[in-house]
């Protein structure tokens, strides 16, 4: 993984208040979350009009 990338998920993680001293029970599915979608937002739904997808 680049370090710039690595960089992005650690600040998104930090942002949703995990710290670096915080052991892997601080991990739940609602931080992972946080962070994924912090890194990765969610694509903007739909294409165009129907039938233009070939």
């Amino acid at each position: 993984m680049d370090r710039k990338t690595a960089r992005r998920y650690v600040d998104a993680a930090q942002a949703a208040r995990l710290l670096r001293t915080d052991g892997v029970e601080a991990l739940d599915d609602g931080l992972i979350g946080a962070v994924i979608e912090a890194v990765r937002p969610a694509a903007r739904t739909g294409t165009g009009p129907p039938g233009t997808n070939c």
